[in-house]
């Protein structure tokens, strides 16, 4: 099934005309001419016909995969999800035995992407970070075209290359990001690589790579009206300037990142405020 044929089936199945669903979000012709004719929409505008609907992206996106998640996909979701619990060595061993049994390097690349990413969690986790490391560098420099996958690899692992490399290959990244803007993933693939990118920046206190980053991820939340770049373009604007001394600022801050129910910003400012001692 496709985009525009899918729409279509959820528009009917909920009983909705389709001025109701298109309405304060598109015109209704240019609903009507995407499911008659297949005609293109932008990722924003797909996105609030799905919110009109109540259905999440992700279950978007297994309508339009046949209600059938290849194993590839399952074990990616399990992984991210294994992201936000303790470390499971008995996950990771799974992983390792998965590429031995397949020959599968998809294996590999996420048991090494996995380690490294718990470790820098908790540096207690007895796991060989530069092995996993090297894996990961190898792989990314020996394919010339990235993809998708090459994409979200260095993404997630952001934090284990120096500045000029990261600097280097994120002007590649935005580069390969933009050409497929069309794709279902592409708002929060970019979103993640740029706030990610200024996080990591911020922290290292890299002037030039703190620079390039903040000014990317302003350009996107403004271009594509994305709440999480915005959130996170207000929480590091605030931090990288003398706004961090003024209280009102810092009051009127927390309260819009409680109300956009990001306490972990809440933490993470108080945090670095604290590491500054006393506040004028």
């Amino acid at each position: 099934m496709n985009h525009s044929s899918l729409i279509k089936k959820l528009r009917l199945e909920r009983g909705l005309s389709q001025e109701k669903l298109a309405q304060g979000i598109s015109q209704r012709s240019t609903l009507a001419s995407f499911e008659n004719n297949a005609t293109k929409i932008s990722y924003n505008i797909l996105i609030q016909y799905l919110d009109r609907m109540n259905v999440t992206l992700e279950e978007y996106q297994f309508m339009l995969d046949g209600n059938n998640l290849s194993e590839k996909r399952k074990l990616s979701k399990v992984f991210f999800d294994k992201l936000r619990q303790p470390y499971d060595s008995e996950f990771a061993k799974f992983l390792n035995e998965q590429y031995y049994s397949t020959d599968d390097y998809y294996y590999k690349l996420l048991h090494a992407s996995y380690v490294l990413i718990r470790k820098r969690e908790n540096d207690a986790i007895q796991v060989d970070s530069i092995g996993a490391q090297k894996i990961i560098k190898d792989y990314l420099d020996s394919i010339e075209n990235w993809g998708r996958f090459e994409l979200s690899i260095f993404i997630n692992t952001l934090f284990c290359f120096n500045d000029e490399y990261i600097f280097d290959h994120s002007k590649r990244s935005v580069k390969k990001m933009k050409t497929y803007v069309d794709d279902l993933y592409f708002n929060r693939d970019m979103a993640s690589f740029l706030i990610n990118g200024t996080q990591l920046a911020f922290e290292r206190g890299s002037t030039e790579l703190f620079t390039y980053f903040f000014r990317e991820l302003k350009q996107f939340s403004d271009k594509f009206n994305s709440t999480d770049a915005k959130i996170a373009w207000k929480v590091f604007s605030f931090l990288s300037t003398d706004d961090i001394y003024d209280q009102q600022k810092k009051a009127e801050l927390v309260f819009a990142l409680h109300f956009w129910e990001k306490d972990n910003y809440v933490r993470y400012v108080e945090k670095k405020i604290n590491l500054l001692g006393d506040v004028k």
